[in-house]
């Protein structure tokens, strides 16, 4: 299993410590930022798969974090991080694309919990995406995008049955079978 890139955002030098050592005990690959200008910084040259950002930073907070990490790679996980139990600004980092959030003071069990719960989460989707990309299936009608020819998402939607029978020539059939079903 490859090794997660974790950024760990916040300007308490202590907490910043114990979040990348519990992450890094964790098996993770952790870089650090104590302040937004820095995890601005680091976001420019490098990807991360999980983002756990304070939100009240001075100056440049966790919001303008979550904000950037995810203009960068809407597929980034970003966990918050609060010292007050302002119920307001956690329901504003979920709207901004958050995945969860903690109160601050927080264990760190809980918070390996929550990351490895954004991890698979963002494995899902990228998963999701690139069979997607394969064969577009509506998970709703079942019917099939035929991009083929086309601009990629732009294909004409269809039963499962009309696409294979444009596709292979035959209703259903791969050619073998499809010669079985001939001779009978």
């Amino acid at each position: 299993m490859r090794q997660r890139h974790i950024l760990a955002v916040d300007d308490e030098p202590l907490i910043l410590r114990s979040v990348e050592r519990a992450l890094s005990l964790a098996g993770h690959a952790v870089s650090t930022a104590g302040s937004g200008p820095a995890a601005r910084a680091l976001l420019e040259d490098h990807s991360y798969d999980v983002i756990v950002t304070d939100i009240a930073m001075e100056g440049f907070g966790g919001l303008e974090v979550l904000r950037q990490a995810k203009q960068a790679d809407p597929d980034v996980c970003v966990v918050v991080v609060t010292g007050y139990c302002d119920v307001a600004t956690a329901i504003e980092a979920l709207r901004l694309g958050a995945e969860d959030y903690l109160s601050k003071p927080f264990d760190f069990d809980e918070l390996l919990l929550r990351v490895s719960h954004c991890l698979d989460k963002r494995e899902l989707r990228r998963k999701l995406r690139f069979y997607e990309h394969i064969l577009p299936v509506c998970s709703g009608c079942q019917r099939i995008r035929d991009d083929a020819g086309r601009e990629p998402g732009t294909g004409e939607w269809m039963p499962l049955e009309e696409y294979v029978s444009r596709v292979a020539g035959s209703p259903g059939h791969c050619p073998a079978c499809a010669a079985q079903f001939a001779q009978r």
